[in-house]
C-alpha cells in the first residue's frame, strides 16, 4: 500500500524543528499560511490558538500500534520517520528502513530510503520462528533442514541439510550474497 503523499518541504520546515542528534521533532510557532482555510475561522485565528497550545512541544511522537512514531499535520496522520526524511532531503521516500531495527530511533543516521524488498532484508526474527534463523526450518517428513531465502520478492531454494549448523551457514552465506542487512534476524 502506497503511503499518503507528504506535505511540501516548505510546509514541514515552517511547522517543525528536527534535531538530528536525538531524532526528535518539535513544533515551531507556525505561520498562518501553514493552516488550511476554513469557513468559520481565519488562518490567523487558527494559528494563534494552535501556537498557544502546541508551539515548542514535542511533535509526531505518539507511538502507533506498529511501533512507529506518528502524528497529525493539518488533520492528516503521518509517520515521523517519513516526515523527517522529507524535511531533511526534500523528497517523499518510497520506504524508510530503520537500520538498527528500532522503530522509534529517528536519527537521520539511522534512516535509509530503500525499496520495499531491500527493507525486508532488515527484519527481526518472527516470534513463530523455531530454528532461530530466517529461512531455516526442519522438515519432519524429510528429516532434514530446509534452507531458503527471498530475493526481489521471489523465494530461492538453497538446499536440504542433515546438520543444523550446515543449514545455518548456508543461509548466512546467502544473506551475504543477496546483500541482506547484518541486523537481519535480530531478536528485538
Amino acid at each position: 500500500m502506497k503511503p499518503k503523499p507528504l506535505p511540501t518541504q516548505e510546509l514541514l520546515r515552517a511547522c517543525l524543528h528536527y534535531d538530528p542528534n536525538t531524532g526528535e521533532l518539535t513544533w515551531l510557532t507556525r505561520p498562518a499560511w501553514s493552516f488550511p482555510i476554513q469557513e468559520l475561522r481565519t488562518p490567523e485565528h487558527i494559528a494563534n490558538a494552535w501556537n498557544a497550545a502546541w508551539a515548542g512541544k514535542p511533535a509526531l511522537d505518539a507511538i502507533a500500534k506498529n511501533g512507529y512514531k506518528k502524528g497529525c499535520i493539518n488533520g492528516v496522520y503521518y509517520y515521523a520517520h517519513r516526515v523527517i526524511w522529507a524535511l531533511v532531503y526534500g523528497e517523499d521516500p518510497d520506504d524508510i528502513d530503520h537500520n538498527d531495527g528500532n522503530r522509534t530511533n529517528n536519527r537521520i543516521c539511522n534512516l535509509y530510503s530503500r525499496s520495499r524488498s531491500d527493507n525486508l532484508k532488515n527484519r527481526k526474527l518472527s516470534r513463530n520462528n523455531t530454528s532461530g534463523y530466517h529461512g531455516v526450518s526442519y522438515s519432519n517428513r524429510h528429516k532434514l533442514w530446509h534452507v531458503s531465502i527471498h530475493h526481489n520478492g521471489n523465494p530461492i531454494h538453497i538446499g536440504w541439510f542433515k546438520e543444523f549448523d550446515d543449514a545455518v551457514q548456508a543461509r548466512l552465506a546467502a544473506e551475504v550474497t543477496y546483500q541482506y542487512n547484518p541486523n537481519h534476524g535480530r531478536l528485538a
